[in-house]
């Protein structure tokens, strides 16, 4: 028996690891922990299952919503699944300028090229119906210009 086994053996003969024992407990209960607060949120959505069917249904329609218009608009929109859109919008508008004119209208969206896009595009946040229309009718005003040449 090696000398360290040797001090930290007890009586009985057997090794004590107190240390990495009481580490590895709290490495798990803090796993524990972290598993059942996830399965507390899990249960609470499926509590609330109803409501949350009708705001992804909400959120859907929107975004079918929000790509149609857009797309009367003239633009593409890539399709997406997240909660917000990348619209392309041509070489005809300038980035800079539509976030600008949108940006005086009150209305914030990311210009493509600030997220690496090397054509002219927007990153736009879906919202609220409200918000949506908001943006919709100031991105209308901004490109109005644009189209009329």
């Amino acid at each position: 028996m090696s000398t360290s086994r040797s001090a930290s053996s007890s009586a009985t003969g057997r090794p004590h690891f107190q240390d990495e024992l009481r580490e590895l407990e709290q490495r798990t209960l803090g796993a524990v922990d972290i598993v059942l607060e996830q399965l507390d949120r899990t249960l609470e959505a499926l509590a609330h299952q109803d409501a949350v069917i009708e705001r992804v249904t909400r959120t859907v329609a929107e975004r079918i919503s929000v790509g149609e218009r857009l797309a009367a608009l003239g633009l593409h929109v890539a399709d997406s699944q997240a909660n917000f859109c990348w619209v392309a919008l041509g070489e005809q508008h300038d980035e800079q300028e539509v976030t600008r004119g949108l940006r005086e209208r009150g209305v914030l969206v990311r210009g493509g090229s600030a997220l690496g896009s090397s054509t002219p595009a927007l990153r736009v946040t879906y919202g609220l119906p409200e918000e949506n229309t908001r943006f919709l009718d100031a991105l209308a005003e901004v490109l109005q210009p644009a189209t009329t040449h």
